[in-house]
């Protein structure tokens, strides 16, 4: 797969500094087959564009939180009738575009969203993996890096994004 297939990330990461949001980390390793991380801040939403082996991988946060969902986990939580199934670059770009504002007026008004992201989160990984132990936060299932180490995020944003490519799979 291309760093950047029809140039569909650098437009979308074009798209999201015309909506205010500010690059904040950007990290590259060619030794890790091209393993790729891109970090927005908005005011209101993070988002982080993930490259994993040639995957794939879009997910926002709620500002200040350590917790990342997918679109999947937000089309879920967002009062859009959009359920998102895409897993292309494309589709992620176009979830996102079309439902920002919905996400973001959430993110600053809505005391349950983080709530129902994290259910939302479980409920995607309970259908494709089976019933998950009940007394672990959904953070567990995140792979939260510690506050410091650009070694150990990239390594915590590289097994997130295996996770999620193969729930993907599972799903297919």
């Amino acid at each position: 797969m291309d760093k950047d297939p029809n140039g569909e990330v650098e437009g979308l990461i074009s798209w999201l500094r015309g909506q205010g949001f500010q690059q904040v980390r950007e990290d590259y390793s060619e030794q890790d087959f091209g393993n790729w991380v891109r970090e927005l801040h908005g005011p209101d939403v993070w988002v982080r564009v993930v490259r994993e082996r040639g995957e794939w991988l879009l997910d926002a946060a709620i500002n200040g939180s350590i917790e990342w969902f997918g679109m999947d986990a937000w089309s879920e939580c967002l009062a859009t009738n959009h359920v998102f199934q895409g897993v292309s670059p494309r589709e992620q770009s176009e979830f996102l575009r079309q439902h920002l504002t919905v996400m973001r007026k959430a993110a600053s008004g809505d005391p349950a969203l983080l709530g129902c992201l994290e259910g939302a989160q479980r409920r995607i990984l309970t259908s494709q993996f089976g019933p998950l132990p009940k007394t672990l936060p959904g953070q567990t299932m995140k792979l939260v890096p510690p506050a410091d180490g650009t070694k150990v995020w990239q390594e915590a944003a590289a097994r997130l994004a295996r996770e999620k490519h193969r729930r993907r799979k599972n799903k297919s």
